[in-house]
């Protein structure tokens, strides 16, 4: 398997949405969620997430869509990929599908441009964390374990979570 350790390397099966046409999937996709331009080179686009997926880790025992995906990569301090969360841009019975490449990690995006000093907006979604500055999205992780991981006093963290009837928190 390939090893994954910067976007900076190419990916042929990762096109990153500033790059698409006006009238692509991923762009419209992100248009009509209203995502700022400046976050247009933050988010992949691939073909099959499935096929982007084994090219990066190899086989998996795991299933994962082989569909059309909006890919959003997490990373490390350093910019280190160590885990992802595709999107589906067509109909699916799995809307998000996140993968972790290295099992030691928590899921959270934004740890690439966080600055520990300042206030750190915590969001359930990658897609709410996009809209606020120094915000984190603990893609559907524990809230106390994610943040735990990140080595910042508990006081510096504001969480924003969804307004969802069915979740307990």
């Amino acid at each position: 398997p390939r090893v994954i350790n910067s976007i900076d390397e190419p990916d042929e099966l990762l096109t990153a949405v500033s790059e698409l046409p006006e009238d692509h999937v991923a762009k419209v996709y992100c248009r009509s969620r209203l995502i700022p331009d400046s976050k247009l080179s933050d988010l992949f686009y691939t073909e099959n997430y499935a096929n982007w997926i084994e090219y990066n880790i190899g086989p998996s025992e795991k299933k994962y869509p082989k569909d059309r995906r909006l890919v959003m990569l997490m990373k490390d301090e350093s910019g280190n990929i160590f885990g992802a969360q595709g999107r589906a841009l067509d109909k699916s019975d799995i809307r998000y599908s996140t993968v972790k490449f290295d099992e030691e990690r928590q899921k959270i995006y934004g740890i690439d441009k966080l600055n520990k000093e300042l206030p750190i907006f915590v969001f359930e979604g990658i897609i709410d964390s996009l809209f606020f500055p120094n915000s984190i999205a603990i893609c559907g992780g524990d809230i106390g374990t994610s943040l735990n991981q990140l080595n910042v006093s508990i006081d510096k963290f504001i969480a924003v979570l969804d307004n969802e009837c069915r979740s307990k928190d």
